[in-house]
């Protein structure tokens, strides 16, 4: 993992919820965006491949942001 972005974490939960309010709503059109080009039939498969980072992505982001929360 990233030690770096774990020390900027470590200010507080305070910036870990405000970061993370801030990444989910772009994260979330990001995903609405891909979704939206997998309608065009040429670029379908690799629209899936980058929905399919862009999840895993999120879903990594998120268990980051709510360990440093709790801890």
């Amino acid at each position: 993992y990233n030690s770096s972005s774990g020390q900027n974490c470590a200010g507080g939960s305070s910036t870990a919820n405000s970061s993370k309010m801030q990444l989910l709503p772009l994260f979330t059109s990001i995903r609405e965006f891909l979704l939206d080009k997998c309608d065009a039939p040429s670029r379908k498969d690799w629209n899936a491949f980058e929905f399919l980072v862009i999840s895993y992505s999120v879903a990594a982001s998120e268990v980051f942001l709510t360990t440093k929360t709790t801890s």
